[in-house]
């Protein structure tokens, strides 16, 4: 059956009492994939590392985990996102250990070259472009930083018949990995296997030099 668009809008903004439900039930869909983005980020206890559309920041938490003595920090476009965000990890943020922004993908107030890695899942199927979003990815990261992006890659289970295709646009690795190489974002790691039941692809990009 298809997800009906007032729903597909609340996946790539939630907003409201019907956000709050929906990101409720992102929580249990998406721990096993920021889990299994965060292995093979592989980020170390010292690292600055950011979480690209946080959502109900589930993944902030498992970061500060692994990440103990450096920086996280998560941003989003939904400011009913970062409220839920803000409650799970509220210890963290009080702690100095997590900043959050109500900010676009292409447009994130950190500082050029100072992030050591990043995740960013689900967030490619709502991005108007691609080039803006990783053009500003590319800035953030370090010299050798890297960017690990989960997505459902199209297919069965991305049909227009599931999901409207005026809110998602399911794209391929390879036109991911196109885009990303021009900022000097390089595949090192490729990974699509099932998680939970679901078709999941996972590219790790590494910021090298611009030929």
């Amino acid at each position: 059956m298809k997800k009906p668009k007032f729903i597909a809008a609340h996946a790539s903004n939630p907003k409201g009492l019907l956000g709050r439900l929906i990101l409720a039930g992102m929580v249990r869909q998406t721990s096993a994939e920021n889990d299994h983005a965060i292995e093979i980020l592989a980020p170390e206890a010292s690292w600055t590392v950011i979480d690209i559309g946080t959502g109900h920041g589930h993944a902030l938490s498992r970061l500060a985990k692994v990440v103990t003595s450096g920086k996280l920090v998560g941003i989003d476009q939904s400011e009913t996102a970062l409220q839920a965000a803000r409650r799970r990890n509220a210890a963290l943020i009080e702690n100095g250990r997590l900043e959050l922004h109500c900010c676009a993908c292409d447009d994130i107030p950190v500082p050029s070259g100072t992030v050591d890695g990043a995740i960013t899942l689900h967030t490619v199927y709502f991005l108007p472009r691609l080039d803006s979003a990783f053009a500003e990815f590319a800035r953030i990261l370090k010299p050798r930083g890297s960017i690990v992006v989960g997505f459902r890659p199209p297919g069965p289970q991305t049909s227009p018949d599931l999901f409207p295709d005026d809110v998602y646009r399911f794209r391929s690795a390879e036109e991911i990995m196109a885009c990303a190489l021009q900022y000097g974002l390089h595949p090192s790691e490729q990974q699509t296997l099932k998680v939970a039941g679901k078709q999941m692809t996972f590219l790790k990009l590494e910021k090298r030099h611009v030929s």
